[in-house]
C-alpha cells in the first residue's frame, strides 16, 4: 500500500537567496516524492521567513502536524533536524508523538528515521546543537544591532508605517499622498476631535491605513500621534526580545538603554505641532485619570460578539439608569460615543440566560447534536466544493497514472515524448490536488471537528447553572449579532461571511421567550 507522503521546508530569513533556497527545496521534494512509486504525493508544507526556535508562528508546520494527527500523513520528509526544529523540547516531543501515531519523519541530510528508537539520544544531541547555534546567531544579531544603536545608526522600516517610502537609492522619503493623512490626523486632534471621532472621520472619507483597509482603530491613531518619527527623530530600542526561543518582542521599560537620534530623516510634522499634540494628550490624561470608566470589560466575551452591519466587535457597557435590558449590555464599538452604526445593543440579561439554555440543550442532546452538526457540515457548500474538487482531480491523477503504466515498457521515441508530457501533466495535477487534500485533512476535516466537540461535551453530563462553568468559547467560535433579538452562534467549522452567504437557510433556530419578548438564536457550523 502506498504511503501518504509530504515534505516540510523552511527558511528563516527573507533575503532573495533564501527565498530561492525555499523554491529549490520545494521543487526537489515534489520531484522526489512523485518519482517514488511507493509514495502518494499529498503536498509540500513550507514556511518562509520563520524561525525554527519555536513552532508558534509556523503556520504551515502546525497545519502539517494537525494533518498528521488526523491520520492523513504516513511519512514526512525534511532536509534536516534543524529545519524541523531548533528547539530540543519541541523536536523530541513532536517526534515521539508522531511516532506513536505511526507517522515517520525522515531527516534526509542526517540520514535518520524517527522510527529508529536508537536515535533518540542522537536527536537530542543534534537538536541541542541546533538550538545552541540559533542562540549564538540571535545573540550576535542583538549585539550588532545594539552597537549600531549606540553609534546612532538606524534603519527605519517603512512597511508598517504610513507616510514614508524609499527612493531608488533606498533613501527614506515622504510619500505625500500618505503624509496628507498624517497631517490631517494631527490637525483634527488639535481642532478638538477625540481619537474615536478621528477614526470615524477617516473611515467616512475612505482613507486607507498602511495595511490598505479603511478600518481605523483607536490604537492606530494613537500610535501615529505619539510616534516621534513623524517629526524626523527616532528612539532606538523601544522593544527587545528577551527569549530567542519565543522570538516575541517586549516593551523596553528600563531593562535596556534607549537611544534618541535627532533629524534622522525628513519630517512630516513640525516640532511645534508635535509638541502641542503631546501636551494636549498629557493634559487629557490628567483630566481623565482616576475617573471610573463607565465601560467595563467582560473578558469571557471579549472579541466574541461581532456586528453584522460594520464587522466590528461588541463591547461590554453598563448604564445604571437604564432598564433591566439596558443596564448591562453589549454595544457595537462604532457606537460607544455616538450612534454611527445601525446596530442596536444586546442585553446581557438576554444573552447570558439564552446562552445558558442553549448550552444545556446541547449537553442534554449531545449525541443527537453530534449527528445534527455532521449533517449540516456535509451540506456545507464550501465543504462540498473542496471535496468534489479533490475527487475530480484524484480521478484525473489515477487516469494519468494508468496511462503511464501502460507506456512503462515502451521505449520508442514517440512514447518517450508522450511519457514526458504525461509526467509533466501529472506533476501539475498532483500539486493542485494537494491543495484540496490539505484542506480536507485540517480545516475541512469533519471527523476531527466533531471529535473535538464531542470530547468537550463528554465532560458534562448534568445541566450547568452558570455559563462560566462551561468553556463556551471552545464550543462556539464566535457570535454575529443581527439584532437585539436575533443572534447567530458559530461552531467554527468554516469561516462564514454573513453579508455574502445566505447560510441562515441551513441554520438551526432556537427560540427563547423572556416575558412577552421572543429571542431567536441561530446555530451554524
Amino acid at each position: 500500500m502506498r504511503k501518504n507522503v509530504c515534505a516540510y521546508a523552511r527558511v528563516s530569513t527573507k533575503e532573495d537567496l533564501q527565498l530561492n533556497s525555499l523554491d529549490n527545496q520545494v521543487g526537489v521534494y515534489v520531484e522526489e516524492i512523485i518519482a517514488n512509486s511507493n509514495y502518494n504525493f499529498i503536498g509540500i508544507y513550507a514556511d518562509w521567513g520563520k524561525s525554527g526556535t519555536s513552532t508558534h508562528a509556523r503556520d504551515e508546520f502546525n497545519e502539517m502536524i494537525e494533518a498528521a494527527r488526523n491520520g492523513f500523513i504516513d511519512l514526512i520528509l525534511v532536509k534536516s533536524i534543524s529545519r524541523f526544529s531548533r528547539n530540543t523540547v519541541d523536536s523530541l516531543s513532536l517526534v515521539n508523538e508522531l511516532r506513536n501515531l505511526g507517522v515517520e519523519i525522515l531527516f534526509e541530510n542526517d540520514n535518520i528515521s524517527s522510527f529508529d528508537l536508537s536515535i533518540d539520544m542522537m536527536l537530542s544531541i543534534m537538536s541541542a546543537f541546533a538550538e545552541e547555534e540559533a542562540r549564538q546567531i540571535s545573540e550576535n544579531i542583538k549585539w550588532s544591532h545594539r552597537r549600531r544603536m549606540r553609534e546612532g545608526k538606524y534603519t527605519i522600516a517603512t512597511k508598517q508605517m504610513l507616510g514614508f517610502t524609499r527612493d531608488e537609492n533606498d533613501n527614506l522619503i515622504i510619500d505625500e499622498d500618505e503624509a496628507e493623512i498624517i497631517r490631517l490626523i494631527y490637525k483634527l486632534y488639535l481642532d478638538g476631535y477625540g481619537i474615536a471621532r478621528i477614526g470615524r472621520h477617516l473611515e467616512s472619507e475612505g482613507y486607507k491605513t498602511v495595511t490598505g483597509n479603511t478600518n481605523w482603530t483607536n490604537g492606530t491613531i494613537v500610535n501615529i500621534l505619539e510616534n516621534e518619527k513623524y517629526k524626523g527623530d527616532a528612539t532606538l530600542q523601544k522593544t527587545f526580545t528577551p527569549d530567542f526561543k519565543s522570538n516575541r518582542s517586549k516593551e523596553n521599560t528600563g531593562e535596556l538603554p534607549m537611544y534618541k537620534v535627532f533629524d534622522t530623516h525628513p519630517a512630516i510634522i513640525d516640532d511645534e505641532t508635535f509638541d502641542k499634540v503631546r501636551e494636549l494628550r498629557r493634559v487629557k490624561s490628567i483630566k481623565y485619570k482616576g475617573k471610573k470608566s463607565k465601560y467595563r470589560s467582560r473578558s469571557e466575551y471579549t472579541s466574541f460578539l461581532t456586528c453584522y452591519y460594520c464587522g466590528k466587535n461588541f463591547n461590554y457597557k453598563t448604564n445604571k439608569n437604564a432598564s433591566e435590558y439596558g443596564e448591562k449590555h453589549f454595544a457595537c464599538s462604532s457606537n460607544l460615543r455616538e450612534k454611527v452604526c445601525k446596530a442596536d445593543m444586546v442585553s446581557l440579561s438576554v444573552l447570558e440566560p439564552s446562552l445558558l439554555k442553549l448550552i444545556n440543550l446541547v449537553i442534554k442532546q449531545k449525541r443527537n447534536f453530534s449527528k445534527d452538526i455532521e449533517e449540516l457540515m456535509l451540506k456545507n457548500e464550501k465543504y462540498i466544493y473542496v471535496k468534489n474538487s479533490y475527487e475530480h482531480l484524484n480521478a484525473k491523477v489515477q487516469e494519468l497514472e494508468e496511462k503511464l503504466k501502460e507506456l512503462k515498457n515502451d521505449s520508442n521515441s514517440f512514447n518517450e515524448a508522450l511519457k514526458g508530457q504525461l509526467k509533466a501533466e501529472l506533476k501539475e495535477l498532483l500539486i493542485e490536488r494537494s491543495k484540496y487534500y490539505k484542506l480536507l485533512a485540517t480545516s475541512y476535516n469533519i471527523e476531527a471537528f466533531i471529535k473535538r466537540k464531542r470530547a468537550l461535551l463528554e465532560k458534562f453530563n448534568e445541566p450547568i447553572e452558570d455559563v462560566n462553568e462551561f468553556p463556551f468559547r471552545e464550543l462556539f467560535s464566535g457570535v454575529t449579532v443581527l439584532s437585539p433579538s436575533e443572534v447567530v452562534f458559530h461552531l467554527g467549522f468554516i469561516d462564514h461571511n454573513i453579508e455574502k452567504e445566505p447560510y441562515l437557510e441551513s441554520a438551526v433556530p432556537y427560540i427563547f421567550r423572556r416575558g412577552k419578548k421572543t429571542f431567536t438564536f441561530y446555530l451554524v457550523v
